[in-house]
């Protein structure tokens, strides 16, 4: 799956999982994410935005600016701590 050196693409990901783990398939990543994200008591919106999930589930969520603001982002992926950095925003002059 990595043999070549390069990141694998989203396709071929999907067909390996969904051929050697049929029963979990290329979902298990993202029952993974949302499972760790949960545990680590991330800000809800933010679990919904970061999966693709429409964010809106209540009247006040429409008011909700949680998963636009990037410092806010920045510091909930610090604190969950998924064991990646994050790239620095590029100043501008």
């Amino acid at each position: 799956m990595f043999g070549n050196g390069d990141p694998p693409s989203i396709g071929m990901m999907r067909d390996h999982l969904d051929k050697y783990l049929p029963s979990r398939g290329f979902h298990a990543l993202r029952r993974y994410r949302a499972t760790t994200l949960r545990k680590a008591r991330c800000h809800e919106e933010l679990i919904k935005s970061w999966l693709g999930h429409r964010a809106v589930s209540s009247i006040t969520d429409i008011y909700s600016r949680v998963s636009s603001d990037e410092i806010f982002r920045r510091a909930e992926c610090e604190r969950v701590g998924l064991g990646f950095d994050l790239p620095q925003p590029v100043s501008v002059k």
